[in-house]
C-alpha cells in the first residue's frame, strides 16, 4: 500500500477538519467553489508517488508535522 492510499483512507476525515476549520471563513457563495478545489487536490495528493506525497506534505503541513504524519500512515501500512 502506497503512503498516499494510506492517506486517502482517511480521506473523510480530513475533508471534515478541512470544512470545521476554513469554512467559517469563506463567504457562502465561494464555498462550493472552495470544497471542489479541495476535493481536486486531494485526489491529485492521493494519485501521487510516494517522493511526491512526501515533498506535498512538507510543504502543505511543514517538516515537523509531516514526520509524524508519516509515522502514523507507516504504522497503519
Amino acid at each position: 500500500m502506497k503512503l498516499a492510499d494510506a492517506f486517502a483512507e482517511r480521506d473523510a476525515e480530513i475533508k471534515l477538519l478541512i470544512k470545521n476549520n476554513f469554512l467559517r471563513f469563506i463567504s457562502p457563495e465561494k464555498r462550493e467553489e472552495y470544497l471542489k478545489d479541495i476535493d481536486k487536490e486531494l485526489r491529485q495528493i492521493f494519485n501521487a508517488s510516494d517522493e511526491d506525497f512526501k515533498e506535498s506534505l512538507e510543504i502543505i503541513y511543514g517538516v515537523e508535522k509531516s514526520r509524524k504524519i508519516l509515522d502514523h500512515l507507516k504504522a497503519d501500512i
